[in-house]
This record gives structure tokens, C-alpha cells and sequence, in this order.
């Protein structure tokens, strides 16, 4: 089942953007946090736990990135743009960035076993 999610930004306009709470979840906040970039509600109370699941977030690990890039084409594909840049230099991103988008960026603390 894919989370749905309402339109709309907090009563003072501010994205208040979710914060990591632990070692692992990465994978699921970064995904909330996409969601209020483009514009929508959702909460880590409310939508953590379906975000831990859909990308198959392995507890006090972390969660692989063929999973994170899949939770995260299945749940927004519809709402945003979603490219993938392999290698990406400071230069392609800060130009992204000063084009108005967004970039996640992914950087690997374990790149043998995919996990970060």
C-alpha cells in the first residue's frame, strides 16, 4: 500500500523538516523529509514506521540502497522528478541546488555491503 499524503504546508508557510532520531533510519527520514520539500504533509509520527518498512530498513543498521532508491521511486515517483547521477561533482550539485531543486546525496560509511 502506497502512503498518502495531503497537501499543504504548516500555517506559517515553513517546511519544518523531520530529524534522525537514531543511527539507522536515514533511508525513511530522507524520504519524509522529500514529501514536505514538495509540498506535503507527513510526519515521522505518522509515517515512520510505513517508511522503515517500504524500504526495508534493517534496525541498527541501516538500509540498502536498491531499497532506499525503490521506496523512494514507488512513493513519489508521481510527486516529483527523481534523478539518479552516479559521481556527481560539487560543481552539478551546487548548480542543482541554485536552480531551485533538491539533491539527496548518498555517501557510504559500509559501500561492500550497500548499507550507509
Amino acid at each position: 500500500m502506497i502512503c498518502r499524503y495531503q497537501l499543504g504546508h504548516n500555517c506559517d508557510g515553513v517546511v519544518r523538516y523531520a530529524r534522525q532520531r537514531d543511527r539507522y533510519s536515514c533511508g525513511p527520514i530522507t524520504i519524509i523529509n522529500a514529501i514536505k520539500w514538495a509540498g506535503y504533509r507527513c510526519t515521522v509520527e505518522d509515517h515512520h514506521s510505513f517508511f522503515l518498512e517500504e524500504c526495508n530498513t534493517e534496525i541498527g543498521v541501516g538500509t540498502d540502497e536498491r531499497d532506499f532508491a525503490c521506496a523512494l521511486r514507488k512513493n513519489l515517483g508521481g510527486l516529483i522528478k527523481i534523478t539518479k547521477r552516479k559521481h556527481p561533482t560539487m560543481e552539478m550539485i551546487r548548480k542543482h541546488l541554485a536552480d531551485s531543486n533538491a539533491a539527496v546525496v548518498l555517501n557510504y560509511t559500509y559501500p561492500e555491503s550497500g548499507y550507509h
